[in-house]
């Protein structure tokens, strides 16, 4: 796990992912922007845990847990988790590279936002969110920062590092 505690610009994970551009930071992650070496450069984001965040059993834990959660998912509006090689040592997920903003930078931007473009965000969000629970599985961070805002007007929902399996249970 060493290899990502301190991951910088310029620096190659595992041979593979060429770090290029932050474009994100978290409470517990760096998110960068970066180049998959063995798919023909195509860009790729790479969220890495912060220092404080990338040792220990239970730090580690929320890592696999969004990554196996996000790679169970397959939906036009749910952000794409790249399938790599099992290895229990890497301490970092890969998805799919998404250009746009978030729904916060939108709202920050314009507010309130014009209702034809609100009712398509909301009706995406609502098709993400039904998908994701009809999978047995629920966000827990829903928020406008958790929203990717694409060019051709879809939307990704980001960020399942919170995400748990929905638990029922039935009285008698």
């Amino acid at each position: 796990m060493t290899q990502t505690r301190n991951a910088r610009l310029g620096q190659s994970l595992d041979n593979r992912f060429l770090l290029t551009e932050e474009i994100g930071r978290g409470g517990m992650a760096t998110i960068f922007k970066a180049k998959d070496l063995q798919n023909h450069d195509a860009p790729v984001a790479v969220k890495v845990p912060l220092p404080e965040f990338s040792s220990g059993l239970g730090a580690w834990s929320i890592f696999q847990r969004e990554e196996v959660i996000g790679r169970q998912l397959d939906h036009p509006f749910v952000l794409k988790f790249l399938p790599l090689a099992e290895d229990s040592r890497r301490s970092y997920v890969v998805t799919e590279f998404v250009p746009g903003h978030t729904l916060a930078d939108r709202l920050d931007q314009q507010r309130p936002l014009p209702e034809a473009e609100a009712l398509s965000i909301a009706s995406q969000v609502c098709a993400a969110i039904d998908y994701i629970h009809k999978q047995g599985f629920v966000h827990y961070d829903l928020k406008p920062a958790n929203i990717m805002l694409c060019p051709d007007g879809s939307i990704r929902l980001i960020d399942f590092g919170l995400a748990h399996a929905a638990v029922t249970a039935r009285f008698t």
